[in-house]
């Protein structure tokens, strides 16, 4: 019997679609995508910068660190968490899961790298989106239980998130009647 293991074979390609997702919501692109297909021309929305500010990163594994690694190439600050909070290169800190949630109230984007475990189920809920920055990125590419969805759609139509990638679910295929599909601040893959 032949044992083998892909191990790291997603570092590249999750790593740069985080970094794209990031960049989608910090230059506007739904609202210029939108004055496009109107044709609605002189109007100006004020793109954002992703050099100066906070991401979250829950997941301190190969991909985790490669989305460090390129936050720190656009001037980002990186905070990891991890299971003990041990140091990780391209963090400039890491927390441990027990302390997670101090890191919300100075994060500009949360991404959700984790693998589903007891300890990581449910992580984002309604106590922990309190918690957090107004006006938020949250993208989730680990586990689709990592978030309670419903406390998510509550806090993007309030404004509290402002935008949110998911490419997890709780339950997939994402069902055609689920609130996300309808809400223009999320981005589905």
């Amino acid at each position: 019997i032949v044992l083998t293991t892909v191990r790291g074979i997603h570092r590249i390609p999750i790593s740069e679609y985080l970094l794209g997702v990031m960049l989608y919501f910090a230059k506007k692109v739904p609202t210029y995508e939108h004055f496009k297909q109107n044709k609605i021309w002189g109007n100006f929305e004020s793109m954002d910068e992703l050099y100066g500010k906070t991401v979250g990163i829950l997941g301190t594994g190969q991909i985790g660190r490669a989305i460090a690694f390129k936050a720190k190439v656009f001037g980002m600050t990186t905070l990891g968490v991890n299971r003990s909070g041990r140091d990780v290169e391209c963090f400039d800190n890491t927390y441990g899961l027990s302390e997670w949630e101090h890191i919300l109230p100075h994060c500009d984007y949360v991404c959700g790298v984790l693998p589903s475990t007891p300890e990581t189920k449910q992580l984002i809920n309604r106590r922990t989106i309190e918690r957090m920055k107004d006006g938020l990125v949250l993208i989730n590419v680990g586990r689709g239980d990592l978030i309670v969805e419903q406390d998510v759609i509550d806090a993007m139509q309030s404004g509290k998130i402002a935008g949110a990638a998911l490419d997890v679910f709780e339950q997939e295929p994402l069902d055609d009647q689920n609130p996300l599909w309808n809400l223009d601040n999320v981005f589905i893959t």
